[in-house]
């Protein structure tokens, strides 16, 4: 059964994601990449917040040291920010 959701949740990324894509090039005729992607992350971030309470982790971000805090602002930065500003302009 597990496969099975695990399937379904890469299935409904990929269409997720190219929803994006074709939505994403139409808003960049009238806003700028920078603050499509920007309203992308933070919309994205809001949406995970009900997601950690349900699952009971969001506890855990307060006991998380510094250099957790710099991983994840690096893959936040770098691995969301500019790989969905790319994808947008790209």
């Amino acid at each position: 059964m597990n496969d099975i959701i695990g399937a379904l949740f890469i299935f409904s990324n990929v269409i997720y994601w190219s929803l994006y894509i074709v939505i994403g090039k139409k808003i960049l005729k009238k806003y700028s990449a920078e603050l499509v992607t920007s309203y992308t992350v933070i919309f994205g971030t809001l949406l995970m917040i009900p997601t950690a309470i349900l699952w009971g982790n969001l506890s855990e971000i307060t006991n998380l040291n510094l250099s957790y805090w710099i991983s994840i602002l690096y893959l936040g930065i770098l691995g969301s920010f500019v790989g969905f500003f790319c994808g947008i302009t790209g």
